[in-house]
């Protein structure tokens, strides 16, 4: 009776050993065995690229500064000083300083003077400050040599003027190449009587005259180069180089035409 009852106990005992045997296996063996799992299966995905990865926040950064940009239509701003604002061809002094020499013929208005003296020779030495510039400023210093040919002097006479004027001038094209201007000023001048051993004429040995210059030219520039061409026309007056003839005086309003070169800074 009891060897019956032995096989019929053995068979469920074996069926529960297998299980939990089963169970066992299965069982996490380290504490915190789902997230192990867990891991276990994000490094899986990170090795096999047909798995996605999870998506994590990326940091934020911060944002560059925002670009401003122009107006649509905006014309620059230019200087209200220069015509233009090419600084290609402008000088180191921004507003043009030219330096010049030059010379050309002069002679007087007035029919009794030109009786007297003939027409002669001009030069100059100026000073511009202002060539880029609508209004410009001018200093200079000038000369003249004409012959005299009248009673009581020798035939070698000449009479020899030395002057200085300050100009205002009007560029009417202020920043190009060619550059035509007008100019009007206030100037001074010394006349003297020189080569005679003798005068007995109406002519004295010195005399100064007030002037006051007006005219117009045109002045070509280069990279740097200055050439000029000008017309002067000076009235003079309290002039006493020649005694009157009774009520008629002699005027020593003069022209001169001249040619200079120089250098603008």
């Amino acid at each position: 009776m009891t060897l019956k009852i032995v096989p019929r106990l053995i068979a469920p005992l074996a069926f529960a050993l297998v299980g939990f045997a089963a169970t066992a296996q299965d069982a996490p063996s380290t504490p915190g065995g789902s997230d192990s799992t867990q891991t276990m299966d994000d490094d899986d995905a990170a090795d096999d690229p047909t798995k996605p990865a999870d998506v994590k926040a990326l940091p934020e950064y911060d944002q560059p500064p925002p670009t401003f940009m122009p107006t649509a239509g905006a014309q620059p701003t230019t200087n209200q000083y220069y015509a233009s604002d090419d600084d290609d061809d402008r000088p180191d002094s921004r507003i043009g300083i030219a330096a010049e020499v030059g010379g050309g013929v002069t002679g007087f208005t007035d029919d009794r003077m030109r009786d007297l003296a003939n027409t002669g020779g001009a030069w100059t030495a100026r000073l511009t400050i202002g060539t880029r510039m609508h209004f410009a400023a001018e200093v200079a210093y000038n000369g003249s040599a004409q012959e005299l040919t009248t009673l009581g002097l020798d035939d070698s006479a000449m009479l020899i003027s030395s002057g200085a004027e300050a100009l205002a001038r009007w560029n009417i094209l202020a920043d190009t190449m060619f550059q035509p201007y007008a100019f009007v000023g206030a100037g001074w001048r010394h006349y003297d009587l020189t080569n005679t051993s003798f005068n007995t004429s109406s002519v004295n040995d010195s005399d100064n005259v007030a002037e006051i210059p007006v005219g117009a030219g045109l002045a070509f520039r280069y990279e740097g180069l200055i050439a000029d061409a000008r017309f002067d026309f000076r009235p003079a007056f309290d002039n006493e180089l020649v005694n009157p003839v009774g009520d008629t005086e002699f005027q020593l309003h003069n022209w001169t035409t001249s040619l200079r070169i120089g250098w603008e800074f």
